[in-house]
């Protein structure tokens, strides 16, 4: 009789422990992304590594073009690589586990490419920086024929443009203020600004398509400058600045960045030295070219010319 018991226990527990398995909600991932190509269709079997909080992981998409990922919060880096597609990196997405995220990966059709992109997904008025810079680094011979390319310069700190003899000319750099405490960890999310003084930049672009060449390092993390639009505010330039609850640094106004496109022209090791130009012809206006060094703001002016 006692075994009996014994074994009545024994499976009254397991039964029971089987039950807390099952009313156990299990964890939905909180990280959706959807690969697609041209003309929004999506692409199948697409690898996925994802990495970050010190652990990498490797997905598929399935048949609909999606994988999903429970991700811990923190920043993440994704590669997505399709066969006859450049391969994707997309740096600085931000991951927090108290909301469902979904976002786009693009592929571009290209054999032996790379593009990359950089994104720090914030809520509001930040930019999802995937949208801001869709960035196709190509080997320098691949540019065209007739578009002249310059050749490093030795200074890798500065900010060059293109003039009209075809020569680097360093932008002059100047300082920036702001509000935020961009070291510190912001304890809520603040909506801010970046001033410089004065109404005007001293470089003036006679051209809506400038070409401006810089050296950025392709790591995890690092994204290159920034182009924007600044505002004129009582005799200063404005851009609106915010930081993020939670994160140290500051993210730029979408409605404020200059979409660029970005060609890789020389690589030494991590460091390249790459051309920025915007997608599309610039309004007269002022301009910034912002990284994380605010004391270190290249700046420029583009006027209207008669045609």
């Amino acid at each position: 009789m006692k075994v009996l018991l014994s074994l009545i226990q024994i499976a009254c527990c397991a039964a029971f422990i089987s039950s807390s398995a099952q009313m156990t909600p299990k964890r939905a991932p909180n990280f959706i992304g959807i690969v697609l190509g041209s003309r929004q269709a999506v692409i199948q079997n697409a690898s996925v590594i994802v990495e970050g909080s010190g652990r990498k992981w490797s997905l598929a998409s399935d048949e609909f073009g999606e994988f999903k990922i429970e991700l811990p919060d923190g920043t993440y880096i994704f590669t997505i690589d399709k066969t006859g597609f450049k391969k994707l990196i997309v740096l600085d997405l931000v991951i927090s586990s108290h909301a469902t995220m979904r976002h786009q990966f693009q592929l571009e059709r290209c054999d032996g490419c790379l593009q990359i992109e950089t994104g720090r997904n914030e809520p509001g008025p930040l930019e999802t920086r995937t949208d801001l810079l869709a960035s196709s680094i190509t080997p320098r011979h691949q540019g065209s024929a007739q578009e002249f390319l310059p050749s490093p310069p030795p200074d890798r700190g500065l900010i060059y443009m293109l003039d009209d003899q075809n020569k680097l000319v360093p932008l002059p750099f100047e300082p920036g203020r702001t509000p935020l405490h961009a070291e510190q960890i912001a304890r809520s999310t603040q909506v801010s600004y970046i001033e410089l003084k004065g109404e005007h930049a001293t470089t003036v672009f006679k051209t809506t398509t400038p070409r401006v060449f810089l050296f950025t390092y392709q790591r995890p993390g690092v994204h290159p400058p920034f182009l924007v639009w600044l505002t004129p505010h009582k005799g200063a330039r404005r851009v609106t600045a915010i930081a993020q609850r939670g994160l140290s640094g500051f993210a730029i106004s979408s409605e404020e960045i200059i979409k660029p496109t970005v060609r890789g022209l020389v690589k030494d090791g991590d460091l390249v030295f790459m051309e920025v130009r915007p997608r599309a012809s610039l309004m007269p206006g002022e301009y910034a070219i912002i990284g994380d060094d605010l004391a270190r703001i290249a700046t420029f002016r583009v006027i209207a010319t008669a045609n």
